[in-house]
């Protein structure tokens, strides 16, 4: 609303007419700033890429690594040719990529469906990681593609390859690890025993820590797949959300049960809320048959 200036909002002081002055040069300053391109910089193409490196080797540069890594990153989160990904690949090794780095290249190349470039950027941040709090994050990522199948060769893929990865997570309750587990367990498996794992699982994810798991699976809901809906009727249930932007309870058991007919029935009922549990004894995994 624009207004006429009262007399009791007229600068009357010098602090008033410093406090403008000031105003005055901070915007003055703004606008000699230089302009940003708001859409981002355009990526290399992997041919200048490689001339760009190639250069800085001939005329005898010590081309910052963080630079390199910095533009090998983007190529490599688009790239599909298998030849030019290897090529990458080892120009990350050869400029002293750590673990992050790779984490970002596989968050980055999941997003645009590159899953073969994300499922081998996981694998190196595993490989190079030496922390364990970043390590239980990159086990779930490379977990998470494993049980949906998103991977450089699906059908070659090493089903238990996906709760071996989760283990220790799980083991130190974090949210993503349980949650991943316990999605392993149902959809992959799908016994009643499975979906009693599954809720013990789901029972002991910490309701303080449920915000970023909460927003990811809401994505994938909103992608049609019913693993987002079973992920909020999970927490739900166990009194971890008060409620879901998804639905009712009921609701999210009818979108689950519309692609995963076997759900028990007792899945869309409402438990006591979940007080935290015994977070010292963790239910034994029952046999499963990997053929």
């Amino acid at each position: 609303m624009v207004g006429v200036m009262s007399k009791k909002n007229m600068p009357d002081s010098n602090a008033d007419i410093e406090k403008n002055e000031e105003i005055h040069q901070i915007e003055n300053w703004l606008e000699e700033l230089p302009e940003f391109d708001e859409h981002g910089h355009t990526p290399l193409s992997y041919e200048a890429l490689l001339s760009f490196v190639g250069n800085a080797k001939k005329d005898n540069e010590s081309a910052d690594d963080r630079v390199i890594i910095g533009k090998v990153t983007d190529v490599l989160s688009h790239e599909t040719d298998l030849e030019r990904i290897d090529t990458l690949f080892a120009l990350l090794k050869d400029h002293n990529a750590d673990s992050s780095d790779y984490s970002m290249i596989g968050m980055s190349s999941y997003e645009v469906k590159n899953f073969v470039v994300s499922e081998r950027a996981y694998r190196m941040a595993i490989e190079q990681c030496t922390e364990d709090y970043l390590m239980t994050g990159y086990k779930n990522n490379l977990a998470y593609l494993i049980r949906r199948k998103e991977l450089a060769n699906p059908e070659n893929r090493i089903k238990k390859e996906a709760p071996i990865l989760l283990r220790d997570g799980v083991a130190n309750k974090d949210t993503f690890s349980l949650i991943n587990m316990a999605l392993f367990w149902t959809l992959e498996c799908g016994s009643e025993e499975n979906w009693d794992l599954a809720d013990k699982l789901i029972s002991y994810v910490d309701k303080n820590d449920v915000t970023g798991a909460l927003e990811w699976w809401k994505g994938v809901a909103l992608a049609d797949e019913a693993e987002g809906y079973l992920v909020h009727l999970l927490l739900f249930r166990h009194g971890k959300i008060g409620s879901s932007p998804l639905g009712s309870i009921g609701e999210l058991f009818d979108r689950v049960k519309k692609d995963y007919p076997g759900i028990p029935d007792k899945m869309k009922e409402i438990v006591t809320p979940f007080d935290g549990g015994e977070f010292d004894k963790f239910p034994t995994f029952p046999p499963v048959d990997w053929d």
